[in-house]
């Protein structure tokens, strides 16, 4: 099968093997693909505990790239394939069965440009995981009209590699996780390359956060975004400002008021942190 599976990966041995179990399961006896695990820095022991283990369903390698950030893994990763369409995950999500399928209709029927998958919070008794994932859910709502999108989530997608390429790849500048997705997704739509959206292109998402990481987190975010918005592709439409004020309002409706409504808070004061910070690489 013309499918490769690219994850980046830095320090979280145990979120990647559970991502690439749900792989395994998700594709049972079906055409292989290729996956590519490409682990952000020095050499370490998450390679080694990878080796000691069998994927017979898959060609599989695992690549070192400097350690320059997700957004250089994934550009590494894409780089070294030869496949036709490539398939972005995050090493802390977890594939469904309906993944899989609409990776095979996909690859039977290319699309001309990008397809955004959908993200689910897998951490259901984590607060901080709860109100992150709802706020990429709410923005990438605000960009998506129907079954077309202006945001692809980098923890899910499908792109062509000829059209990966054709737009440069990700930004490598940003140097940690949030605001190369969106980014990319800019670049796409200023070049008139589509962005659907298929729901049942489906993972959960396992992100492992407490009050320290969840606040950083949107830090990051907030400094993506301040990259993003001084390039030359910006889209400034439907940001986090918006996004902020369409949680608030789910957050007075919800029954988990009591924790909702002031995470949300926080993450747009991290956010804005973020965005008036001092200039770091993001």
């Amino acid at each position: 099968m013309e499918v490769c599976i690219v994850i980046p990966t830095a320090g979280k041995p145990g979120a990647l093997e559970a991502c690439l179990r749900s792989i395994v399961t998700a594709v049972g006896d079906h055409c292989l693909p290729e996956v590519r695990v490409v682990i952000d820095g020095a050499f370490d022991s998450i390679r080694l505990r990878l080796l000691n283990r069998t994927y017979p369903h898959f060609v599989f390698d695992t690549l070192i790239s400097p350690s320059h950030g997700p957004a250089a893994a994934r550009n590494f990763g894409a780089a070294s394939t030869r496949r036709k369409l490539i398939a972005f995950l995050d090493d802390d999500t977890r594939v469904t069965a309906s993944w899989w399928t609409r990776v095979r209709f996909h690859a039977r029927h290319p699309s001309p440009g990008l397809v955004a998958g959908q993200v689910e919070n897998g951490e259901t008794g984590n607060p901080y995981a709860e109100v992150a994932q709802d706020l990429v859910n709410t923005f990438a709502e605000v960009h998506r009209r129907g079954q077309q999108s202006e945001f692809a989530n980098s923890a899910c997608f499908l792109v062509p590699r000829a059209v990966f390429f054709s737009l440069g790849g990700f930004d490598e500048g940003f140097r940690n996780a949030g605001g190369e997705d969106r980014d990319f997704s800019a670049r796409a739509v200023s070049r008139g390359i589509p962005i659907a959206w298929d729901a049942e292109l489906s993972v959960r998402h396992h992100p492992q956060l407490n009050l320290r990481a969840f606040w950083q987190q949107n830090v990051r975010y907030g400094r993506g975004s301040r990259r993003h918005l001084s390039g030359e592709h910006a889209n400034t439409n439907g940001g986090w400002r918006a996004v902020g004020a369409i949680l608030l309002a789910s957050a007075l409706r919800s029954r988990k008021i009591h924790w909702h409504l002031p995470l949300t808070l926080l993450a747009q004061a991290a956010t804005l942190a973020g965005r008036m910070g001092k200039d770091k690489p993001t």
